[in-house]
């Protein structure tokens, strides 16, 4: 995240250069590919309440999120690489403001609504400055707030590129589940069945679905046991996930953990937990161990 901050903050000084962005993707790539169960959990957890710091985060797991997406696609590693850049630099020119957003407690003023509806162009007008010649990254920035109704910004166009189309799912997805000072973080799963309502239709929304599964890493639910657990690992089909208790049978929280099979009718998944206020960390080292870097 710190190194994420600084390549950021050269690129807006033009200090940074395009290749810069494209070796902190392919480091990021590493990591994702060494576990994408981690890092979809570590992307959907948000126990971080340091709200300054949510459009790092939010970069970058939007970032992770695109790799991943991108190869349950089949792209080709030149496109996915590219989509994820864009989404590592989608709001370089709104990173101050997104700080300040994430803190404030009154709506957006009139200034502060402008600088949001014109920071794609802003964002590309800056990475274009700092070296970027990469079209396909620089549409998905472009576009990444366009819509198919011509309801989107900065232009209203009714089509954009593929990677700008994955790239606006995943951006408005990580929105609705990453908690502000003044607004409580939307359950996983149903930002994940709100995804499916409105893009069933749509095979790049789908993708981004069945990327993140019904229960995504990180989300938690309540078992048929009685225990309340942490999905840990998506299956390789169906809906039934592998997951971590965090509590006893009485939904009391303990320090013990049991791994789950959740395709088990006795430990099968009622829902998404209701009631998350007695859980509010889930450390990844307590359900997931030490994991050796690849880097």
């Amino acid at each position: 995240m710190w190194q994420l901050d600084k390549l950021t903050r050269g690129l807006v000084r033009h200090e940074a250069s395009a290749s810069a962005v494209v070796a902190f993707s392919r480091e990021l790539r590493a990591l994702v590919d060494a576990d994408p169960d981690v890092a979809i959990f570590l992307s959907v957890r948000q126990d971080d309440r340091r709200f300054a710091l949510y459009p790092l985060t939010h970069s970058l797991h939007c970032a992770a999120i695109a790799l991943l997406t991108g190869q349950h696609l089949a792209w080709p590693e030149e496109r996915t690489e590219a989509m994820a850049c864009a989404a590592l630099t989608m709001n370089l020119s709104i990173m101050e403001l997104q700080a300040v957003m994430a803190e404030q407690g009154e709506p957006p003023s009139a200034r502060q609504l402008r600088e949001i509806r014109t920071h794609p162009d802003a964002s590309v007008a800056l990475l274009r400055a700092s070296g970027v010649t990469d079209e396909a990254w620089l549409q998905a920035v472009a576009e990444h707030h366009e819509r198919s109704a011509g309801d989107g910004y900065p232009h209203g166009l009714t089509r954009s590129s593929e990677p700008a189309q994955v790239l606006r799912a995943i951006d408005v997805f990580m929105a609705k589940i990453s908690p502000r000072a003044k607004r409580a973080a939307m359950p996983a799963q149903t930002a994940v069945r709100q995804l499916f309502q409105q893009g069933s239709a749509d095979p790049l929304t789908m993708a981004l679905v069945k990327t993140l599964g019904v229960h995504p890493p990180g989300s938690l639910v309540q078992l048929r046991s009685g225990e309340v657990a942490v999905s840990i690992r998506r299956p390789p089909r169906g809906t039934q996930p592998l997951v971590a208790t965090l509590s006893d049978a009485r939904g009391r929280p303990t320090a013990q953990t049991h791994r789950r099979d959740t395709s088990q009718p006795e430990f099968a998944v009622q829902g998404a937990l209701a009631e998350t206020a007695g859980f509010p960390r889930v450390l990844p080292e307590r359900v997931y161990g030490v994991i050796a870097s690849p880097l």
